[in-house]
């Protein structure tokens, strides 16, 4: 990747964190002033929430275990940043679940090792980009994905090393899939791993 491409999300970071910057308010008057279509703005407000929840556990790591200065470009447990999303009640319930298809074990025994890393946002241009290997990629270079307009199951991938004791390979990544869709019942999203070119061996 680019030089600034590690310093750049860190700086931003930064004033966006440390310097009170009021990001919500920004876009909310770029919307306002029609700056930014308002086709996108369901998608770049869950990129903001994402990124701040990932932030504020980057914060109450570093004041909890006393580490100056602040980093952001680090990695979090994934356990830690659905503990921040949901309220408790929903949390046990998420961290309790386990596969509807097979018996296994819970999420929070399944990735207690776990880790996420992100400082920004890529969006991709077709489903091709979206498989092990492209979401290992991104990983390395910290960041989420925003799928393509067209895909109607997933809104979000963001990479999961799997266990942070293994070395960092395509092999050893799975993803939290997000859907943002603007309706008034629940639908069933199908995923396939199978389609999404997850979990394949390779010669």
């Amino acid at each position: 990747g680019a030089p600034l491409e590690l310093i750049l999300p860190e700086a931003a970071a930064w004033i966006m964190v440390l310097d009170n910057f009021e990001m919500a308010i920004i876009l909310s008057k770029y919307l306002s002033a029609r700056l930014i279509t308002c086709g996108t703005w369901d998608e770049l407000l869950g990129q903001l929430l994402l990124i701040q929840v990932f932030d504020a556990i980057i914060i109450q790591k570093s004041v909890r275990d006393r580490i100056m200065p602040i980093h952001f470009s680090t990695n979090i447990p994934v356990i830690d940043f659905i503990a921040s999303l949901f309220p408790e009640y929903y949390e046990k319930i998420i961290c309790e679940a386990t596969p509807d298809n097979m018996h296994g074990a819970t999420l929070k025994e399944a990735f207690g090792n776990a880790v996420i890393y992100f400082t920004h946002w890529g969006k991709v241009v077709n489903s091709s980009m979206i498989d092990d290997e492209g979401v290992w990629l991104a990983m390395c270079h910290g960041i989420a994905l925003q799928c393509h307009n067209y895909e109607d199951d997933i809104d979000f991938f963001i990479p999961v090393l799997h266990d942070c004791r293994q070395t960092l390979s395509c092999f050893a990544i799975s993803a939290i899939l997000i859907q943002l869709k603007n309706c008034d019942k629940v639908q069933a999203a199908n995923i396939s791993a199978s389609a999404l070119h997850y979990f394949i061996s390779r010669n």
